[in-house]
């Protein structure tokens, strides 16, 4: 079993990360994860809200498996119906 190190591991989202790095599940893209990437893709060109289009995906496979996102990128907040985990 693989371990792994997070540096300055008093940071919030390093400890969330740590806590659930046994449980961490690997997304392969499908047919409905592209039909969702083509939604938010369109809906951020339409609103002028370019994002990365890694993020884009990143997105896509969230929105499609109702999954919270984990991330400090303030960008996600462009995307409509999103999960963020933010910490409190």
């Amino acid at each position: 079993m693989k371990s792994i190190t997070i540096h300055g591991i008093d940071d919030p989202l390093a400890e969330l990360i740590k806590s659930k790095a046994q449980s961490v599940k690997i997304l392969n893209a499908t047919a409905e994860t592209a039909e969702v990437f083509g939604m938010v893709k369109q809906n951020l060109k339409k609103a002028v809200t370019p994002l990365p289009i890694n993020d884009v995906w990143i997105a896509a496979h969230a929105l499609e498996t109702g999954s919270t996102l984990v991330t400090y990128d303030n960008h996600f907040k462009k995307i409509a119906g999103i999960r963020r985990w933010h910490k409190d």
